[in-house]
């Protein structure tokens, strides 16, 4: 639930900062729904884990919440990028952002 919340701010955060009247607050407000996504999400147990051996699975739960971890320092970058009117980083750092959350899923995720 959490990282479909991300996924759909993230959608809507590129609309609000792309072309020539960036909105601001819109931004500001997906943004902020980014990063409570990620937070709820750091603390839960990736699925992949469930068919770990217990040390295995703790291994890779710490990894998943550290990788979230850097996923919520470049959103409080993104942030202020947004605060000082910064769109066309913003939206270069975004990308940067998908590549990671391809990362993530690739490692994390199990494909049903």
């Amino acid at each position: 639930a959490a990282m479909g919340q991300l996924n759909s701010s993230l959608r809507s955060f590129r609309k609000a900062v792309k072309g020539t009247s960036p909105d601001q607050q819109v931004a500001l407000s997906h943004i902020l729904s980014m990063q409570s996504a990620v937070q709820a999400a750091k603390v839960q147990v990736p699925t992949s884990a469930a068919g770990m051996k217990p040390t295995e699975g703790r291994i890779f739960t710490i990894a998943f919440r550290k990788d979230l971890i850097e996923v919520q320092r470049s959103l409080l970058d993104l942030e202020v990028k947004i605060l000082d009117e910064k769109y066309s980083e913003a939206d270069l750092a975004i990308r940067g952002l998908l590549g990671h959350k391809k990362g993530g899923h690739d490692k994390y995720i199990e494909d049903a």
